[in-house]
């Protein structure tokens, strides 16, 4: 395996798994050290196994670039080599008005604490939001977060969550693996290519967009918020 350089810093989505507004830019690129010739794709419900600069998106260099996300975007993604040859894939969901956000950045590790972040596109005055574990209410915040503390097994399941009069965000799937890690690991850092964490988040600017960056055994994405 290659080496590949990770930007890690304290925000994330779920594992192979991400949450986009309506309206917001999505910027894709397949990126091989080893090779060249990588073709992003992806399924929806209206298509299969579509190509990006030929069907959706505007290809330019390596990156891939939706200007307007809408729910039409959301579908499977990923990254298809000359032979066959693919990575693995990232789900993504686009949303109208609310959105569930995870952190911190995965695997989530037993032990840890886990915030949920209920978000509106349009955040109204009072965000009381309540929160779901496979459709049954596991609390309400009136700060729109809400904490796991100190992880299990136990707490796997589909997570959501609805901001009263606004709307519920589409659930995603939380996995918890492994045991209690001691010492966190240095940002940014280098790891390999193939390792399990696939997906990381980071914060950066005030134009809201994400990058999707999908290398031979690895997909990360990045995110970029509007705040108001």
């Amino acid at each position: 395996l290659d080496l590949c350089s990770l930007d890690i810093r304290p925000f994330s989505f779920l594992k192979n798994q991400a949450q986009l507004f309506e309206g917001d830019l999505l910027s894709l690129s397949c990126e091989d050290t080893m090779s060249t010739g990588w073709t992003l794709r992806r399924n929806t419900t209206e298509e299969t196994r579509t190509q990006c600069g030929a069907d959706w998106g505007l290809l330019k260099g390596s990156s891939c670039t939706i200007s307007y996300v809408t729910p039409w975007e959301t579908g499977v993604y990923w990254c298809e080599g000359v032979g066959g040859a693919s990575s693995s894939s990232i789900n993504l969901t686009v949303t109208g008005e609310i959105r569930l956000e995870v952190s911190p950045v995965l695997p989530v590790m037993e032990g840890h604490d886990v915030t949920l972040s209920c978000q509106s596109k349009t955040p109204p005055s009072s965000l009381t939001a309540d929160f779901y574990r496979d459709d049954v209410i596991i609390g309400s915040q009136p700060t729109g977060h809400m904490t796991l503390q100190r992880v299990s097994r136990s707490d796997e399941g589909l997570y959501r969550c609805e901001i009263r009069g606004h709307g519920k965000s589409p659930s995603s799937w939380l996995s918890v693996t492994g045991q209690y890690l001691h010492k966190s690991f240095p940002q940014p850092r280098t790891e390999l290519c193939g390792s399990p964490r696939s997906v990381v988040g980071e914060q950066r600017g005030t134009v809201r967009s994400f990058t999707l960056i999908i290398t031979r055994f690895t997909i990360l994405i990045r995110w970029d918020p509007v705040y108001k």
